[in-house]
């Protein structure tokens, strides 16, 4: 069953860069109002390119 809005592509770079930065996703979630969940999503997607 589809849950929420799809997230934007133009959000979705925003968020990798936040979390390039070294943001939490509680924090990023505050900031730009996606889930914590789907921000975990988008890391674990990232693989190890995401975050150093």
């Amino acid at each position: 069953m589809p849950k929420g809005k799809k997230v934007k592509k133009r959000v979705r770079k925003h968020i990798i860069k936040l979390l390039m930065e070294g943001l939490s996703p509680p924090v990023i979630s505050e900031r730009t109002g996606v889930t914590i969940r789907t921000i975990r999503k988008i890391k674990v997607e990232q693989g190890g390119k995401g975050c150093q």
